[in-house]
């Protein structure tokens, strides 16, 4: 379509109105203005990268069929896009959870346990964090038990050392 330019400073609804009248660039720049929010708000909804890039190629391919029916005078060309986005996910979550996409791994084994969460990284990271967690925890019961005890003034407060042992106190 001849007679208006592409430089990106058309307005969302003007590049509707230019795709509704045959014009493929306009469609490309309406492409790369709501394929990030379409694709980022497909995620939230489905929580899967790869079927969330196929909403949005359902979403643009949708928009491309149904170009003339946008109307300005019902709300923005922003909103249209993102209610294609919303809907198209909305669906998709759907289809998935209807064919057990969000059912938990099959048990092989037999034993109860994920074989997602059974690999040697997740479980090193399950063991360092459990460890971290541990003396994290132990290290605020020992700051609490010291501020009781100081504040009954029945013994000394020391930190976790040979010093804490000579005077009885267990090292936490």
């Amino acid at each position: 379509m001849a007679g208006h330019q592409h430089v990106g400073l058309l307005t969302d609804e003007a590049l509707l109105h230019n795709i509704a009248h045959g014009c493929e660039d306009c469609f490309d720049l309406l492409f790369f203005r709501f394929f990030r929010p379409v694709l980022n708000m497909a995620f939230k909804i489905i929580r899967d990268r790869s079927e969330a890039e196929d909403v949005v190629q359902e979403v643009f391919l949708s928009i491309h069929e149904q170009r003339e029916r946008f109307d300005p005078s019902v709300g923005t060309a922003r909103t249209w896009v993102l209610q294609f986005g919303y809907y198209k996910s909305l669906k998709r979550r759907t289809y998935l959870w209807n064919r057990q996409f969000y059912a938990p791994h099959v048990d092989e084994d037999g034993d109860g346990r994920d074989p997602a969460l059974v690999q040697p990284e997740f479980i090193q990271r399950s063991v360092e964090e459990k460890e971290i967690v541990e003396q994290g925890l132990a290290s605020r019961i020992y700051t609490e038990k010291c501020r009781t005890e100081r504040d009954h003034r029945t013994m000394p407060c020391f930190p976790q050392s040979r010093a804490a042992s000579n005077y009885g106190v267990a090292a936490f």
